[in-house]
């Protein structure tokens, strides 16, 4: 009987401790979103100005895609055009943030891109065409 009871004791151990792993990792999470997205750690409350912000961890806003599409599949534009010329259609926000969009549309095949080696800044990404139907249709869609 004592081995059974040593055996349960041994399991809610072993529980609790995943449950403080588990806890832990949640707040350094939170943590790494917090600074990433500008927030007060204090107070949780958004600190300066608030700028969009995609990270692996987290994922685009969905308008700022489909705002992205819509500058893309605007007849007037003038390609190829870099993602930094992009950006004034699409408001605040970090031209990593366009760039990765842009590959991410490039790998879809709406776009084709081309990758400027001229410095290393997400900016030196230039859409070179755009595939008009697909990207017409993807606006509808959204």
């Amino acid at each position: 009987m004592s081995d059974a009871w040593e055996e349960i004791q041994a399991v809610k151990s072993k529980r609790n401790s995943l449950r403080e792993k588990l806890e832990k990792r949640k707040k350094e999470r939170q943590s790494i979103l917090a600074s990433n997205l500008g927030v007060d750690k204090r107070d949780g409350s958004p600190s300066g100005k608030e700028r969009i912000v995609c990270t692996a961890a987290t994922k685009c806003e969905p308008s700022l895609e489909v705002r992205l599409l819509q500058v893309l599949s605007d007849m007037q534009l003038q390609l190829p055009a870099t993602a930094s010329a992009l950006m004034p259609g699409l408001g605040d926000v970090d031209t990593g943030i366009v760039a990765s969009l842009l590959q991410k549309f490039a790998t879809q095949k709406l776009i084709n891109i081309k990758e400027r080696t001229e410095s290393t800044t997400d900016a030196n990404i230039e859409v070179v065409s755009a595939e008009s139907v697909r990207l017409a249709a993807m606006t509808q869609r959204t």
